[in-house]
């Protein structure tokens, strides 16, 4: 589709030896990232775009953008939809679920920020409904693409999420590991977490694609199976890994013409 493009950022630019970070947020000041931003627009979309982020809060609004104001005021929610062209839709993630969307028929696009808490309200299957009544998309012709999160191998919740997940997806299996206390897969994993027995690890692309199938995504058009970011330390950030210091990568969607 050479009307759109799309990427997920790295810990570090390839061949960059760790010396620069690629940590964005919403408030960069510093020239070196800022020259790192405009560089990676750049190679996305060929052409200097303006990047339009929010102010995330784990919640289930989504902010339609049907008219730019450049250095208009961040909003505050967790899904951007648009249909405006020399616009890239910007999540931030270090754990959480990037989910991109695209229709190549209404050339409709969205960006969607969810973690488990996103997750249990509904954030998903809310912005693929805002895209049917707002925009007359069918999600048949949709195309998703779930980022690099945290995997079932690293993702160990307790009691209270792991029930409201078992309730919310009790028809859908493969939510949980069944076997929550085995070790984690590894590339370069150093300081493997230590599992209890006692609590359940939780798939959250799993359950995104469950929610993205159920609001009528045809299973082929559906990418989910996201490398974990808590295994791949040095590939990705981890908020969980970095017990809440950590930097933040980038889900990027736009639409060139």
């Amino acid at each position: 589709m050479p009307w759109l493009t799309h990427g997920f950022t790295l810990r570090h630019p390839i061949n960059s030896k760790a010396k620069l970070t690629l940590d964005f947020n919403n408030q960069i000041h510093n020239k070196k990232q800022i020259s790192t931003q405009n560089q990676l627009i750049k190679t996305l979309s060929g052409k200097t775009l303006p990047l339009v982020l929010l102010n995330q809060t784990h919640s289930e609004k989504i902010y339609c953008l049907d008219r730019f104001i450049p250095d208009d005021s961040i909003k505050t929610a967790d899904a951007l939809i648009t249909r405006l062209p020399e616009i890239l839709l910007g999540i931030q993630v270090a754990d959480c679920l990037s989910i991109l969307v695209a229709d190549p028929s209404s050339r409709v696009i969205a960006a969607i920020h969810a973690g488990w808490r996103g997750l249990l309200k509904g954030v998903v299957p809310k912005t693929i409904s805002l895209m049917q009544s707002n925009y007359s998309v069918n999600p048949k012709n949709c195309i998703a693409v779930i980022g690099p999160s945290i995997g079932s191998c690293c993702y160990q919740v307790g009691d209270e999420v792991a029930n409201a997940f078992l309730e919310l997806f009790k028809k859908q299996g493969g939510i949980f590991d069944p076997k929550v206390n085995s070790l984690p897969h590894s590339m370069e994993l150093y300081n493997r977490p230590i599992y209890n027995p006692k609590t359940r690890t939780l798939n959250l692309s799993a359950a995104c694609r469950f929610q993205l199938q159920s609001c009528g995504l045809m299973p082929d058009k559906v990418s989910s199976d996201p490398p974990c970011t808590f295994c791949h330390n040095k590939v990705f950030f981890s908020y969980r890994r970095g017990k809440g210091r950590t930097g933040r990568m980038l889900a990027i969607i736009g639409l060139l013409s």
